[in-house]
């Protein structure tokens, strides 16, 4: 009587979740489609021509220029799990603790610890200073050494047991592998096809992708008095570096990068599964290991940020393997455990260099876990502690070293109080903190944060916030398992994962991105969730409820992975240099021919634009503010042509979005004014835009040559 009541609670909240859930309004189309509910993605199964219209822009089909991306990807990961397998053999030797995992969790721990070794040394080339040929020799040295690594795993006697292990699930799966496999096919295929795309997101534009291709073009890493975002951890960014010195070309190369940040979210998928299989208890892993990696992988929010190339999945990725490690020493106990333990820091330090959120998110909870689990088993001191902060150090402590060698601030612009530095003003550090800072702590503001969490995220997967409860729930009772060590692990994730959340609330601007590093780890008490639903409802009748509710989750993310949005490319058959998602104006200055530079004023999201450019963002100041605001023409113009200055653009669209109320908040120099006076005095003449750019506020105008009878 009390399974069946359980029963039919668990129905009915499940029902009241999803009726809730698909009748929420979608937001990102109620511009133009006044509310749209996620329950009508469904009816586009029935207009095709909604997605082919986005997938092909004005008719273009092209896919053979997408080849040689994914061909160098490949060679990277091969490359990557070329060193990162020789280090973890290296680590072996200290570690008795590393011969205890299988062969598939050993790829997956090289793969990702190569990919970070490589973001590494990428960024230890950059500090050398060394020129864009001299950059493109030493990357194209590691990867050609890494691929040598690779082909010497291939072909050298396997000595050791471990390498022959397979792993296998303990339990039979409660549905056929084949249905499982296929419900992942467009999870992947629309990861991959998006992020081979060159990204419309205005962060990417602006500082990702726009400060990898600086790096590239400049040949090092230097203070950016420009981009202050091009201050922070740049780790992640590194991929776009290394496709950018392989391929010689920044579109490409970007291409590659983001189809790296693809593969690593693969990774992290693949680890969900793995973890569920060592260690969740058996009659729970068979189900929740493949759920767990669905689950993730075809999570909306997951699938576009990878794809659009923010770094938030890579933290995700680096995250879910540092929690891997350090639930190994859990379970390893008493062993010797260095190498496991420095691989939990190196995966600790290398999500600190992808963002500054990881030192308060994962380092510092990290580090006092690690020291209350030393007094806790009572082991030699700093047995584990001390190779973890090793790792910490050498995974991430470069950026810091970096920042602080260069501007004596390891964490710019972060902590300027503490560490001033003479171009980080008061009034624009307390700009920063104030737009990156929660703006209340009332119960209703915490009561939006959890309806914006659960249901009103644009991007959820429909199965992830309910099954994620009923895993916690499950991990929480006292007949989960009898194995002590397994239930430490279990209930550990769920704090972290409820700490994770409250530090979000408590400490940033509470944009959605910022908890998606912690799905990984909802994904796996998802699963152990689907496994608790399937027990109660029997192996015939849960086996039927979970492949219904597999389908109808796998569909509708599929539609909304694929959809055209705001801020997303989706055009998989246009080519990868088309012109199509470019603004006019930055057709119109690409095919102006100019022999000085582009002054621009306003726009940050410059990464399309060619030739030489000066910009700013809106924390940065301005460029020409101390030239523009003199009051002598014949100076201004003198100045101008001093500096090869001869186009200058100006959009008073993002000015105005910039200074409205709640906003970051822009310098007050750049007034119609000061343009209007140049223009009049014959220092300035605008050139004729088009009718898309004057509605978006963009003027450009062309420098008069200067003569000595102007």
């Amino acid at each position: 009587m009390y399974t069946k009541i359980i029963r039919i609670i668990i129905a009915i909240l499940a029902v009241i979740y999803l009726y809730a859930f698909f009748i929420t309004p979608y937001e990102p189309y109620s511009h133009f489609i006044p509310d749209f509910r996620r329950w009508q993605f469904f009816l586009f199964i029935l207009q095709p021509e909604f997605y082919f219209n986005a997938f092909s822009v004005g008719g273009l089909i092209v896919i053979s220029d997408k080849f040689l991306p994914f061909f160098v990807m490949v060679l990277v990961l091969l490359a990557a799990n070329g060193i990162g397998g020789c280090l973890i053999l290296l680590l072996r030797k200290f570690d008795s603790g590393l011969n205890n995992f299988n062969v598939w969790e050993t790829k997956v721990i090289a793969l990702m610890f190569g990919l970070g070794f490589y973001q590494t040394l990428t960024l230890a080339a950059c500090l050398c200073g060394l020129s864009t040929n001299g950059l493109r020799a030493a990357v194209c040295s590691l990867v050609a050494f890494g691929l040598v690594c690779a082909v010497w795993l291939l072909i050298r006697k396997r000595s050791d047991n471990i390498d022959s292990i397979v792993m296998v699930p303990r339990e039979p799966v409660a549905l056929p592998r084949l249905f499982v496999c296929l419900l992942f096919v467009p999870a992947i295929a629309a990861l991959f096809a998006s992020g081979i795309l060159m990204s419309n997101d205005y962060d990417v534009l602006s500082y990702h992708a726009e400060g990898a291709k600086e790096i590239f073009l400049a040949g090092g890493i230097t203070f950016a008095q420009h981009n202050v975002y091009m201050n922070m951890p740049f780790g992640a960014e590194m991929n776009a570096v290394i496709g950018m010195t392989l391929m010689g070309d920044v579109i490409v190369g970007e291409s590659v990068g983001k189809l790296l940040i693809a593969a690593m979210t693969v990774c992290c998928a693949f680890a969900t599964a793995l973890f569920c299989y060592r260690f969740l208890p058996r009659d729970v892993s068979a189900v929740a290991a493949p759920v767990a990696a669905l689950i993730y992988l075809q999570f909306p929010l997951v699938n576009m940020v990878s794809a659009a190339g923010l770094v938030d999945c890579v933290f995700a990725a680096y995250l879910m393997l540092c929690v891997y490690m350090f639930a190994a020493l859990l379970r390893n106990g008493n062993e010797s455990n260095y190498g496991t333990a420095f691989l939990c820091g190196i995966f600790a330090g290398l999500a600190a260099a992808c963002k500054y959120t990881a030192v308060p998110f994962l380092i510092l909870p990290l580090v006092a876990v690690a020291i209350t689990f030393e007094i806790f088993y009572k082991v030699k001191r700093f047995r584990v502690v001390l190779p973890m902060v090793v790792g910490i150090i050498l995974g991430g402590g470069l950026w810091y070293i970096k920042n602080a060698i260069l501007i004596g601030n390891p964490f710019f612009p972060l902590l300027a109080s503490v560490f001033p530095v003479e171009s980080w003003d008061a009034v624009t550090d307390q700009r920063w903190r104030t737009a990156h800072a929660p703006h209340s702590f009332s119960l209703s503001t915490l009561w939006q944060a959890i309806r914006q969490v659960v249901i009103n995220q644009p991007l959820l997967d429909p199965l992830l916030i309910p099954l994620a409860i009923l895993g916690a729930a499950a991990v929480v009772r006292k007949k989960f398992t009898d194995n002590l060590r397994t239930k430490i692990v279990m209930t550990g994730i769920v704090c972290y994962v409820v700490f994770f959340f409250a530090a979000w609330f408590m400490f940033t601007h509470r944009l959605d991105r910022f908890w998606l590093p912690i799905v990984p780890l909802m994904a796996i008490l998802a699963g152990t969730g689907t496994a608790d639903v399937v027990k109660c409802y029997g192996r015939k009748h849960g086996k039927y409820t979970l492949a219904v509710l597999l389908v109808v989750a796998c569909i509708y993310t599929t539609l909304i992975n694929t959809s055209p949005m705001p801020g997303k490319n989706v055009a998989y058959l246009v080519p990868l240099n088309s012109q199509t998602r470019l603004t006019e104006w930055t057709r119109k200055v690409n095919d102006m021919k100019r022999d000085g530079e582009l002054a621009i004023i306003g726009e940050a999201s410059v990464f399309d634009i060619k030739g030489k450019i000066r910009y700013a963002t809106c924390w940065n100041k301005p460029p020409l503010e101390d030239i523009l605001t003199e009051p002598d023409a014949t100076k201004v113009t003198k100045e101008l042509k001093k500096q090869k200055i001869t186009l200058i653009m100006v959009h008073w669209g993002e000015i105005k979005r910039f200074r409205s109320p709640n906003n970051y908040g822009f310098s007050n120099f750049p007034t119609p004014q000061i343009f209007q006076r140049l223009t009049k005095n014959g220092v300035l003449e605008q050139v004729e835009l088009g009718e898309e750019s004057k509605q978006s506020g963009v003027e450009l105008y062309r420098v008069r040559k200067y003569t000595e009878h102007d």
